[in-house]
């Protein structure tokens, strides 16, 4: 494939055009295993076939020194790119998380799922999930891109888990660690306020121009107290009764308050599942590699218990 002859372009406009095309190929789909979007900056060079990336130097004799360079350089390269995604998305907050997040050490990982997750704006969504799937991830980096962004205004959320003592863990697991393992959020972070030591530093982060209140539902005296502009459930069905009112009462002062409800179902047409079956219910989709058939996994239909199949 060869550029297209433009000659009013210029230098700058085809720079330009390829940058625009880097930007393309991440949003297109950051999950394959394409090569990087920085070499579309080397157009027209070709580009290496899937199973001579899995070989590696072996097969790269019909690259130069630079290309082999610039091979090396595909986590540098795709972060660069997605943080000029978020820079030109400022309220996309998986573009955000994928620029400046990252789990010891390493990017993020691009999950369609969460994105798309992500990427819806209602005001109430309601996630029913299995464990272990990365949704109380995306929830941390959902209320980290609020404070940092001043989401609605204010940037003001509130985060909830069934106790204080599960938030309090939660805090210094995922809250903490997110910010200490990201240069940017490191520099966004406001001084903790004098004499705020101890338990306390867990349950009110300032991050740019909003703060994070960490509560535990069993205290509604503590979620009384604070304003938000976006409300936080993370395992919805270990809190009590009329927890999911009073957060959104605490919406009230808000120019655009969201509410965002997540856990395992424990009962059917109950908890989470009565808010689920109370939406428009939708489902993620996975292509089966073999027949293509596109189908949403289910016990016992997805599940091979013998292993022959």
């Amino acid at each position: 494939m060869g550029l297209p002859h433009h000659p009013d372009l210029g230098e700058e406009g085809v720079s330009q055009m390829l940058f625009n095309l880097a930007l393309w190929a991440v949003e297109l789909d950051a999950r394959r295993e394409v090569a990087p979007a920085a070499h579309l900056y080397e157009w027209p060079r070709p580009l290496p076939e899937r199973n001579e990336l899995k070989e590696g130097r072996k097969t790269m004799n019909n690259w130069n020194d630079s290309a082999l360079s610039n091979f090396s350089q595909w986590p540098r390269s795709r972060r660069a790119l997605w943080r000029e995604l978020a820079r030109r998305n400022p309220n996309d907050p998986y573009a955000w998380a994928m620029a400046h997040r990252t789990i010891n050490g390493l990017p993020l990982r691009h999950l369609a799922a969460l994105a798309d997750i992500a990427g819806d704006d209602h005001e109430l969504i309601v996630i029913q999930k299995s464990a272990q799937v990365g949704v109380s991830e995306l929830l941390v980096n959902l209320a980290l891109w609020a404070a940092d962004s001043g989401y609605a205004g204010r940037g003001n959320v509130l985060f909830l888990m069934p106790t204080q003592n599960q938030m309090d863990d939660f805090a210094q697991a995922r809250f903490d660690k997110a910010i200490q393992d990201s240069a940017y959020l490191r520099s966004r972070l406001q001084p903790e306020p004098p004499r705020r030591k101890g338990a306390d530093s867990k349950r009110l982060k300032r991050l740019g121009n909003g703060y994070i209140y960490l509560r535990g539902a069993d205290s509604r005296r503590q979620i009384a107290t604070v304003d938000a502009d976006l409300v936080i459930l993370d395992e919805f069905d270990q809190m009590g009764e009329g927890v999911l009112e009073l957060a959104r009462k605490r919406l009230g002062s808000s120019r655009r308050g969201r509410i965002i409800v997540a856990s395992t179902p424990r009962l059917p047409e109950a908890g989470i599942n009565a808010l689920y079956l109370q939406s428009d219910q939708r489902r993620y989709f996975l292509t089966c590699q073999t027949c293509g058939l596109e189908q949403a996994l289910s016990w016992p239909d997805n599940v091979d218990l013998e292993g022959d199949r």
